[in-house]
């Protein structure tokens, strides 16, 4: 009797353990097909604080000056402590050239009500802190940053560090981001509000960037992209998934165009073209988060801040 027991016993650990590798089985699948939104695959709010607002000075047709929003910039803090601005070259380029005049940098305040937002000069502060953009050295390379000051008692803003960035060869098509930006029209005129949009990773390209299906728009310019985080891990050499642990959010670089489609409508009697038809693809170019990190490990960031260190030793 006590031999039948163990038996029946021993039955119902089995089953047990096949229905728990099955229940376990039957989550993962149904995750692949059907994303459940947990805490985990939500947006940390504080991602939300890194993007700021990058703006033009511009004539309207009656001749009068505006302010217009051309891109987004991204809050990065340097291993040594200061803090800088990422966006792409075009957004600070005018005409080929670098712009000297007329940018502008809008950042949120802790204040909701007598000062919600702050705009300042790029141009000036450049003067004062006596540096220029730092550009990647490779033209191919949509890169540029500018190092900014900031006030933590009255800022409301948050800093990437490099230990959110992810490497090129973590990358991988399929899976899943959200990118950051101000593209032109959602712009609010009294507080920063970025627009957050899903997508995908669609390709690794052999020139080092790679693709995402998320529509850009102009404005998305330097919108940083995320990949989402996940209620588990898996590892690909081992072709194994641990339930045990998160994977955390991790940054991959940033938007610097959208790619479009273009037809021709051809005239049957001339053979001309009339009319060009132009539409977002919905795809949009991406350069790795590791292209940032050269310019902020180049000699000439070095020399900055270190000279900016040896001043505040002075003070």
């Amino acid at each position: 009797m006590l031999g039948d027991s163990f038996l029946k016993q021993r039955l119902i650990q089995k089953k047990s353990k096949r229905t728990s590798g099955l229940i376990i089985g039957l989550i993962l699948f149904a995750n692949f097909i059907y994303p459940v939104q947990s805490e985990c695959s939500m947006i940390q709010e504080d991602w939300l604080k890194t993007v700021v607002l990058i703006e033009q000075e511009a004539k309207n047709e009656k001749g009068q000056s505006q302010i217009i929003p051309i891109g987004t910039g991204f809050l990065l803090r340097s291993e040594r402590g200061f803090y800088y601005v990422v966006t792409c070259k075009h957004v600070v380029r005018k005409k080929g050239r670098l712009n000297k005049e007329g940018l502008f940098y809008r950042l949120n305040t802790r204040s909701f009500i007598d000062d919600p937002f702050h705009r300042r000069s790029i141009n000036a502060l450049l003067e004062e802190l006596e540096v220029d953009y730092f550009l990647h050295p490779d033209d191919r390379v949509d890169i540029a940053v500018f190092p900014i000051k900031v006030d933590v008692r009255k800022d409301d803003i948050k800093f990437a560090t490099f230990s959110i960035f992810e490497e090129l060869e973590n990358i991988y098509p399929g899976e899943d981001v959200f990118f950051i930006g101000y593209p032109i029209g959602t712009v609010l005129s009294e507080r920063n509000q970025p627009v957050v949009r899903n997508g995908i990773i669609s390709r690794k390209n052999e020139d080092f960037r790679f693709l995402i299906e998320g529509a850009s728009f102009p404005g998305n310019s330097g919108s940083p992209v995320i990949t989402k985080s996940l209620p588990y891990t898996y590892n690909r050499e081992k072709k194994l998934f641990n339930l045990k642990e998160v994977k955390q959010a991790r940054f991959i670089g940033i938007i610097y165009q959208q790619i479009r489609y273009r037809e021709s409508a051809i005239s049957p009697q001339t053979g001309n073209v009339r009319v060009i038809f132009e539409e977002n693809t919905g795809l949009s170019k991406v350069i790795p988060s590791n292209f940032i990190k050269d310019i902020l490990e180049s000699e000439p960031v070095k020399a900055y801040e270190k000279r900016e260190a040896g001043k505040r030793l002075k003070h």
